[in-house]
């Protein structure tokens, strides 16, 4: 099992590229949090700078044992295999240590557990502690192949059934539909140029003024998942990916107990709000 690191090459993609640098994967992490999700959210993007660095100091000195990430990652990995049998995704099953590409489990800061990924797909354990943030892992190479494959008709275009189904794969995942529509706008259409034909690659989103809540893309002649994200843990009903006894691996590393309780890393299931809101005082010297 190799290290990877995910440099973002163009707006439908990630290359991965092998490396025996472990901090470079867990730019990965960074990656989804200041790249991927603030593309349309920068209030986001901003929050959760601020958190990075407002707990950063707490955690420099935390050394994780063998039995958190083994833990982590047997955990995770229920998660990918549950995931890959909801969306139907062209993934060998089952998903095992055996089979990953990489992975890595960074230190629970802001209640991200972390990144496993296959030779097909990653899956990120994110805000809330639940699995939110599914890719295709070639998406630039997938996507022309798509543009040579597939060239259909602008008449073809469908953006009503594509909404259609990207609410099914959404509720089949475990996101609140019902409540996404309620709240959001909902906006559809295909990926890349158009004009006379199109690629039949459709992006759905839900949005509530510029913010993107959820987003879902696909390929429509195979229906092959690209990419599904909830970036609102409050949206996402399933059920949060909890490390037995890591309270006590903090505290007992000199984490102080009021940031250990805001982050909520043992509840049964995600706070309805972000982790960067209501923070406790930084004590002095921190």
């Amino acid at each position: 099992m190799n290290e990877y690191q995910f440099p973002r090459t163009d707006p439908f993609a990630f290359a991965f590229q092998a490396t025996n640098n472990r901090t470079a994967i867990r730019k990965s992490i960074a990656y989804l949090l200041l790249i991927l999700i603030p593309i349309l959210n920068t209030e986001l993007a901003e929050a959760t700078d601020a958190i990075s660095s407002y707990f950063s100091p707490y955690f420099t000195n935390v050394t994780l044992p063998k039995s958190y990430r083994s833990n982590a990652l047997s955990l995770m990995l229920i998660e990918a295999n549950q995931t890959a049998k909801q969306l139907n995704l062209p993934e060998p099953l089952p998903i095992t240590t055996n089979n990953i590409a990489a992975c890595d489990i960074p230190t629970p800061t802001f209640a991200w557990i972390g990144t496993i990924s296959t030779h097909k797909y990653f899956f990120s354990v994110g805000f809330g502690r639940k699995l939110g943030v599914i890719d295709e892992r070639d998406q630039l190479q997938a996507y022309h192949e798509a543009l040579v494959k597939y060239s259909w008709p602008i008449a073809r275009k469908n953006t009503s059934a594509a909404t259609q189904f990207a609410r099914e794969m959404m509720a089949a995942f475990g996101i609140d539909v019902k409540r996404l529509d309620h709240n959001c706008k909902v906006e559809a259409n295909a990926v890349g140029p158009q004009s006379s034909h199109f690629v039949p690659i459709y992006r759905i989103r839900w949005l509530i003024g510029q913010k993107t809540i959820a987003d879902f893309e696909y390929l429509e002649p195979t229906r092959t998942v690209r990419h599904l994200a909830v970036y609102d843990p409050s949206y996402n009903l399933r059920k949060a990916v909890v490390i037995p006894g890591v309270r006590e691996l903090l505290m007992s590393q000199g984490v102080a107990g009021e940031i250990v309780d805001h982050l909520g890393l043992e509840l049964t299931n995600g706070p309805a709000e972000c982790p960067w809101t209501n923070l406790p005082s930084a004590p002095e010297g921190k």
